[in-house]
Parts: C-alpha cells; sequence; structure tokens
C-alpha cells in the first residue's frame, strides 16, 4: 500500500528529492524509461541531477490525480540540464 506524503514548503520537497535519490529509494515508471533511452540520460545522469545542489521546482501539479507531483530541475556533473516530474510515496 502506498501513502501520500504530506510536505509543507518546496524546500521540503527537493530534500525529500534528494534523500530518496542518495538512497536510490525510487522508482522509474515505463514511460520515464522510454524517455530517458529517448533522450539518451543514464540513471547516473539522472541521479546527479536529482542531487545537484541547487536543484529548483519549476512547476507544481498539487491536484495531479496520481496525487500532488512536480516538476524539477537540475544539472549534471556535466551542466546537462535534466527535468524529472516527481510524485512522492511513503510505504505505510
Amino acid at each position: 500500500m502506498k501513502v501520500k506524503i504530506v510536505v509543507k514548503s518546496y524546500g521540503e520537497l527537493i530534500s525529500k528529492v534528494k534523500e530518496l535519490a542518495k538512497i536510490k529509494g525510487y522508482r522509474l515508471t515505463s514511460h520515464t524509461e522510454t524517455q530517458r533511452d529517448a533522450d539518451s540520460i543514464s540513471v547516473i545522469e539522472l541521479e546527479e541531477a536529482l542531487l545537484y545542489n541547487e536543484t529548483e521546482m519549476i512547476e507544481d501539479y498539487p491536484n495531479d490525480p496520481r496525487g500532488h507531483s512536480f516538476l524539477i530541475l537540475g544539472l549534471t556533473t556535466q551542466q546537462q540540464p535534466i527535468h524529472a516530474l516527481c510524485l512522492i510515496y511513503e510505504k505505510s
């Protein structure tokens, strides 16, 4: 069972994404894998962008039917910009 996480601020969302990226506590959807492959982005590059020091939330979708989601922007170590749509759940 999945439970939506309640987060109070954008900073908390970014911090939670970074925390989960560090421990590989995430799941990539089949759509994500297709897009990542089409854009020639490695999982390592995606993780670099999620962990980038100045990762920022650029769009917020609090009413997404799948749950509160948000679009973030981060850079790889090679300064390649990567956008990632994130949705955070915690196991119950």
